[in-house]
This record gives C-alpha cells, structure tokens and sequence, in this order.
C-alpha cells in the first residue's frame, strides 16, 4: 500500500529483568535515519554507504532483557506496519553482529489512524535476549547500519 513517511521521535531502549530502561538511540523517524523514507515497504535508498551507521550504545542486555523500539508521533496517524522497513544492530559478546527486523520485534500489526501524537507507543512487543546470552544494541565496528523507517497508511 502507499505510504508517506511519519514524522516523530524514534527510540531504540534496553529494559532489564526487573523492568531498568536505558535509552540506547533516539533519532527524529525524519532524519537520516529513515535511509530515504520506505514507501510501499522499500527503502528508497538502498545503498549502505548512505545509511547510518553507530557504534554500541546502552548497557549490555543480558538473558531476560528485552531491547524494544518506541515512537512518539508528531501528529494523530496510524502506521502501516508492512511499509516499515527497521533494522536494529545488535553485537554479541563474541563479536557477532546481527541486525533485528520489525517481526523480530514482534511488529507486525498496523496502528489504527486514531493513534494520538506525543505518547510514546511501543511498536510490537520487543525483543528478548535469550538466557545465557549477552549483547549491545549497535554495531561493534560501526559496519552496520540502523534504519528505522516508521509509514503512514496514505492509500
């Protein structure tokens, strides 16, 4: 479907077992970071070297943490979840890097036209780090970029 990009704050938190948030990111959806906008769930610009790219942020999430992603919009909309395009690096403690998507995330879901502007609400449910594990949003060697593009349902 058609959409446009949706201006708001964008923000990646750690939160720990016993509910401790930490903000890793926090970047306008109409910065740079949305790589070019992802009209119809593509992003239109598709070359990495023009994508951002960050280091390690936030504390390390352990087994039960979960790194979840937020968006306080600037404007009463809804969100077409299929037109998102979100790609999240996260580092392992041996140095592997992965990078997380919107069904990672648990986004999978559309949020109705009537969402209100200014409250932070979460896009899908987050990601849990499994038991034993150990890892930091960001890319170790700055190599792999984030890009979080949140769309409105125009059409």
């Amino acid at each position: 479907m058609a959409s446009a990009n949706e201006p708001g704050e964008i923000r990646v938190i750690v939160e720990d077992v016993m509910g401790n948030q930490s903000v890793c990111y926090k970047f306008r959806s109409d910065s740079a970071i949305n790589a070019g906008k992802s009209p119809d769930g593509v992003l239109a610009n598709l070359t990495v070297d023009k994508q951002v790219k960050v280091g390690l942020a936030g504390p390390i999430a352990t087994g039960g943490s979960k790194i979840r992603l937020f968006a306080k919009l600037d404007a009463a909309d809804g969100i077409d979840a299929s037109d998102c395009v979100i790609q999240v690096p996260i580092t392992e403690d041996n140095g592997t890097q992965r990078v997380l998507n919107g069904t990672d995330f648990g986004f999978t879901v559309d949020l109705p036209a009537a969402t209100p502007a200014d409250n932070l609400i979460e896009l899908g449910t987050g990601y849990t780090i499994l038991q034993g594990a150990r890892c930091r949003v960001g890319s170790a060697d700055k190599t792999v970029p984030i890009v979080i593009s949140i769309e409105d349902d125009t059409a």
